[in-house]
């Protein structure tokens, strides 16, 4: 399948700890023209998040989550496990929105047009 580009550059910081995560992620959601800086650890995504003003940040469970104000980007928070609790966890601590892994792309893309309102348009592979 392939995602037709968005109309405006959409920035999305890839905040993942496991190299092999964030080139998943990166192979995923490149597919739909998405700007997606990455970021290894929570100092190096403050750094871009600064530097980049991203649209919505995908951040790694294991790294903490502090949001101040209105401006601060849509947080969304990948894990291990999809238990409610853990989701009521994860907003309580300042994400917008949760996804579990093991990855799975509509889900990825489900969570990115509920909070960026984008859409895409699939194609069959030919």
């Amino acid at each position: 399948m392939d995602q037709r580009a968005p109309e405006e550059e959409i920035r999305i910081l890839i905040t993942e700890g496991q190299p092999t995560n964030r080139l998943l992620l990166k192979k995923i959601l490149s597919k739909a023209g998405l700007t997606l800086p990455e970021a290894k650890n929570d100092r190096k995504a403050i750094e871009k998040w600064s530097e980049w003003n991203p649209h919505l940040i995908l951040i790694d469970k294991n790294f903490p989550v502090k949001k101040g104000s209105d401006n601060d980007p849509i947080i969304v928070s990948l894990a291990a496990y999809a238990l409610e609790q853990a989701r009521l966890l994860d907003v309580d601590a300042g994400c917008s929105d949760f996804v579990a892994k093991p990855f799975r792309p509509h889900e990825h893309f489900s969570v990115i047009s509920k909070h960026l309102g984008i859409s895409y348009v699939f194609k069959e592979a030919t």
